[in-house]
């Protein structure tokens, strides 16, 4: 509060502000949730046409088949992009109006500052995170490019960037499961395993898959009382492993934190994430180092990477294009402009590595997050890079870094972040920090390229002519 005090108007403003954005910037971004969430996605399934939600068109954009991934996205951004003059004004509108409220009434250094206040990170930090990833795009296009190489293709499209490399079958029991995480967590240190037995013990972890059950998991953390609650559906995948090891991670912060009071137990958003992300490379690095199946491996690693791409380079992406879209709107420039420098921004994101079609320029306006909540996006690559960079620490310093880790997971949300992690050694300001989480993900690339790529079946030499030959038509047809 006492932070935010340079920036809060008098009583009077600050009440026409909140009346303003009843019919202003809020009932506008109702509005884009009441047309976007009446979107029908029609795509043909085994030769019959099939109606599809967003949510609906996932499993496609996922899946295995070359052909239903590129016409899922096809369907998904031809539909936005009907409507994408309407929705790029509606955007136009919210960033003027952002500009309005924060910079020239509250006086915010920048767009972003605002929301950087909000995490409790200093600017410079935030600063720091964006051009050390800029720089660490190759990371990604290297990955990119070595994927390519395993799916058979010469080059990915940007509808390939999700496609399955290889399929496993290897079904993990689940107390099998339950025992491999809990020992992962105690061989880094016996309290961390012990908590995460009580969660067990307590009978606070629903697993099962039966019907009516709410999707997705996550940790309930209600009070610091009670031990946390854990919701999943383990259905004895490798990922649902990894999902295990990820919720009872935040189950473990909750608890390590829970000397605090109601008000200050829960971590800030940036560092949400710690506990679980770090939770997971232990149970990684003991997968890995016991797993003889290449198949199982080449899934685990490739799925670490893909989750990496989406929480740290994409998002990073989204926020350099949204600061960049924020000064753009107070130059009145046009949606169709917004779009370009949008399609500029994934070329330079994927560099030579993906072939990035002229259809995703409108994928900006399909992303809520920049509509709801400028700028919140990078909370997810600053955790992800944060636990990476501990993790690059860990590996250095042994033993004398545990300490270190078990204060950070302690302090709860009871000081800022950069005063939580300072005390621990960490300058989130420095680009040295978030280079160190960066070289953890080159190492990943280095283990993959590792791996031996699998001779093509006759199926997939017949899926990637098909491909090759619809280049070549539609290469034929613009001539």
């Amino acid at each position: 509060m006492r932070h935010f005090k340079p920036h809060t108007l008098s009583e009077p403003e600050e009440k026409i502000v909140n009346l303003k954005d009843v019919t202003g910037s809020n009932a506008l971004v109702n509005l884009y949730d009441a047309i976007t969430n009446r979107y029908v996605f029609k795509v043909k399934v085994n030769g019959k046409v099939q109606e599809l939600t967003r949510a609906g068109l996932q499993p496609l954009i996922q899946g295995s088949d070359p052909k239903l991934r590129a016409a899922a996205y096809q369907e998904l951004y031809r539909v936005y992009g009907e409507d994408g003059p309407i929705l790029g004004q509606m955007y136009q509108t919210r960033a003027r109006d952002w500009h309005n409220e924060n910079i020239n009434m509250r006086k915010f250094k920048s767009a972003m500052s605002v929301r950087n206040l909000a995490n409790d990170v200093p600017d410079e930090a935030v600063n720091a995170l964006l051009e050390v990833t800029k720089k660490n795009a190759k990371v990604f296009q290297r990955y990119f490019k070595m994927k390519a190489k395993h799916l058979g293709v010469s080059k990915l499209r940007r509808y390939d960037i999700y496609a399955p490399v290889a399929k496993s079958d290897k079904a993990f029991d689940f107390n099998a499961a339950a025992n491999m995480v809990i020992e992962s967590f105690s061989a880094f240190d016996p309290k961390i395993g012990e908590l995460a037995r009580r969660v067990f013990d307590k009978d606070h972890l629903d697993s099962e898959v039966r019907k009516g059950k709410q999707g997705g998991a996550f940790c309930a953390s209600i009070n610091p009382e009670d031990t946390p609650f854990v919701l999943m559906s383990y259905t004895g995948h490798a990922r649902d492993v990894a999902t295990l090891a990820h919720e009872l991670g935040h189950a473990i912060h909750a608890m390590l934190a829970s000397h605090h009071t109601t008000f200050t137990f829960h971590s800030s958003l940036p560092l949400a994430e710690t506990a679980s992300t770090f939770g997971e490379m232990m149970l990684t690095e003991k997968l890995l180092s016991e797993e003889k199946d290449e198949s199982v491996r080449r899934d685990i690693l490739f799925k670490q990477m893909d989750d990496a791409f989406a929480t740290i380079l994409r998002q990073i992406y989204f926020a350099l294009f949204e600061r960049e879209a924020h000064e753009m709107a107070q130059k009145n420039a046009s949606v169709d402009e917004l779009s370009a420098a949008y399609l500029a921004n994934l070329k330079e994101q994927f560099g030579d590595a993906v072939e990035v079609s002229d259809d995703f320029k409108w994928e900006w306006v399909s992303i809520p997050h920049i509509y709801h909540t400028p700028f919140y996006v990078y909370a997810y690559a600053f955790g992800q890079l944060l636990v990476f960079a501990l993790y690059e620490q860990y590996k250095a310093e042994g033993e004398s870094f545990k300490p270190k880790y078990l204060k950070i997971l302690s302090a709860g949300g009871s000081e800022a972040p950069a005063k939580i992690l300072a005390e621990a050694g960490v300058n989130i300001r420095d680009p040295k920090f978030w280079q160190g989480g960066f070289d953890v993900l080159s190492r990943m690339v280095d283990e993959l390229e590792k791996l031996p790529v699998e001779a093509k079946s006759k199926a997939r030499k017949a899926v990637t002519k098909k491909v090759a030959k619809a280049k070549i038509v539609k290469k034929k047809s613009k001539k």
